[in-house]
């Protein structure tokens, strides 16, 4: 029995993000993979759902989906309340990946942007960071998500 697995999707494009969910939805619903996906559309959104997840207010993550250039924010034209956010703000992405590993290491954790991978710093991640440039179509993504997804005594493969 295939159990739901519970993934965040760090993207700041609603439009990108719906289209790619209901896509992925629809593309492993047909291999039996359940997944229920929640975006989260800033940095700062990102955050407070890491400590939700913490507190326990929110389910707990299987993997992270993490787009690189991310708003830190979308404020209200009107407010007067300013936060800023830490440079360099083209790579929320990697800040929110090291915040993951350090707090849910168990957790998969996929950077799906358009920053190609020569262009991240994947070695500082030693391995626990895949990456899956965004295209035309998410194969590429699922098949990574699977992969990610496995329990660890299923990726062990016999040599």
């Amino acid at each position: 029995m295939n159990t739901d697995k519970t993934v965040y999707y760090l993207e700041d494009d609603w439009r990108y993000a719906h289209l790619t969910v209901q896509e992925l939805k629809a593309q492993a619903n047909q291999i039996g993979l359940q997944m229920n996906i929640r975006i989260v559309p800033t940095e700062l959104e990102f955050l407070k759902t890491l400590d939700a997840i913490r507190a326990g207010d929110m389910p707990a993550a299987d993997c992270f989906i993490l787009d690189v250039m991310v708003q830190y924010d979308r404020p209200s034209p009107t407010s007067t309340i300013y936060q800023e956010a830490l440079p360099p703000y083209d790579r929320c992405g990697i800040r929110c990946a090291e915040l993951v590993l350090s707090q849910f290491p168990d957790a998969a954790v996929i950077f799906y942007s358009i920053v190609s991978a020569e262009d991240l710093p994947l070695a500082e991640f030693k391995g626990a960071v895949s990456h899956v440039i965004k295209g035309d179509n998410v194969t590429g993504l699922l098949s990574e998500l699977r992969r990610s997804l496995q329990p660890p005594s299923a990726s062990v493969g016999s040599d």
